[in-house]
């Protein structure tokens, strides 16, 4: 599991940086 801004994915999931907030999302497919 990914723990992110407290949110739980449990699933496959892809990781994306978005350089203008310096932040990483976690998207599930």
């Amino acid at each position: 599991m990914i723990y992110h801004n407290g949110k739980t994915y449990s699933f496959i999931s892809i990781i994306l940086f978005d350089a203008k907030t310096k932040t990483t999302f976690v998207m599930d497919i």
